[in-house]
């Protein structure tokens, strides 16, 4: 019976005429009212260039962007074949009860990066992220200051292809209602590198408030709540991949649109991935473990703490949701609430 109200045409016309509205709102100027007023006044200072995603337009693909290419060049240059059969090595070898049983064992296909590079790449990187440009590309989509979430630099190898797993299905990020990734190619991809994918569908201008019913059941942690590709074939209305030359990005809302990657077939890859997020969103890192990342770079540009900006970018949490619990309740809320399509 719910099910049924939750795939309802009924149900789609409350949430985008009353739930949807009053939970933006909340949203922007009572949960993020910090970065809501930052938002003003960085743009009051003419900040306004940036690239233009938006709510009609959650998926931007960036080609031919020198930056891009120069940092992928620069990472690539630290991620010689020596680097990377180490990786690979790794990868290899069995290692069981990980948290993620789709990326475990025998299946294990991709590992973390970031912190095997040399100081000096790590900064490009932070560099980069916390640029003016990327700064005012999140503020404008999510219309509050954003909060550097996550960087996260992977290597992908092809390993049972044949068992498309995790997060080689496609999926919505269930960690909040907002945010904006930039995902970057570092090396040359293509169809046989497991290219990063997203697609558009019916009902995204409702994000994480609308959801597609058939999703995986399975207990196995990793696949639970993904989407198999004959049904997002379905779904779908575009698709927009990653695939070409080193240094082309993908910006996305990875809460909003469904994505999906990782899933090489005969090559691997290397993407790096920034999140920029909100201080509600439940993948938001405690300082602690944040400044793992960003230390170096902190450490070289200390005046960072004098800047409200970027004080507020790289340091900002709120004592409303330190211990999650209330994220957990503003998400379950988005689950309970969202329309089934």
């Amino acid at each position: 019976m719910i099910l049924k109200i939750k795939k309802s045409y009924f149900w789609f016309i409350i949430l985008k005429f009353l739930i949807v509205p009053i939970f933006d709102f909340i949203w922007k100027n009572i949960i993020n009212i910090h970065g809501r007023l930052l938002n003003f006044l960085w743009f009051y200072k003419k900040k306004n260039f940036f690239y233009n995603l938006n709510q009609a337009k959650p998926i931007y693909k960036l080609e031919n962007i020198q930056e891009l290419k120069n940092l992928a060049t620069k990472i690539l240059s630290v991620c010689d074949k020596n680097f990377l059969k180490k990786v690979e090595e790794e990868i290899k070898t069995p290692t069981y009860g990980w948290i993620n049983e789709s990326n475990d064992g025998e299946d294990k296909y991709f590992a973390q990066l970031f912190d095997r590079l040399d100081e000096d790449t790590k900064n490009e990187i932070i560099k980069f992220a916390s640029s003016d440009l990327m700064i005012s590309t999140a503020s404008n989509y999510l219309k509050v200051f954003p909060i550097l979430s996550k960087v996260a630099l992977t290597y992908h190898i092809p390993r049972n292809y044949e068992k498309q797993r995790g997060a080689m299905m496609f999926h919505k990020d269930e960690f909040g209602y907002k945010s904006m990734d930039i995902f970057i190619a570092i090396n040359d991809i293509d169809s046989e590198t497991g290219p990063f994918k997203t697609v558009t569908t019916k009902f995204d201008f409702l994000g994480p408030f609308a959801r597609i019913y058939d999703e995986d059941k399975s207990m196995i942690r990793g696949n639970r709540g993904k989407i198999k590709n004959e049904v997002i074939n379905k779904k779908k209305i575009n698709e927009i991949s990653i695939e070409g030359k080193s240094g082309t990005a993908i910006l996305i809302d990875s809460f909003k649109c469904y994505h999906a990657g990782g899933h090489c077939k005969s090559k691997p890859r290397i993407l790096l991935r920034i999140l920029y997020g909100t201080v509600d969103n439940l993948s938001l890192p405690s300082i602690d473990i944040m400044n793992k990342t960003t230390s170096s770079y902190l450490n070289i540009n200390m005046n960072y703490r004098e800047d409200k900006f970027k004080k507020f970018f790289f340091d900002k949490r709120s004592i409303f949701f330190n211990n999650k619990k209330l994220s957990k309740f503003l998400y379950q809320f988005i689950r309970i609430f969202c329309l089934k399509f």
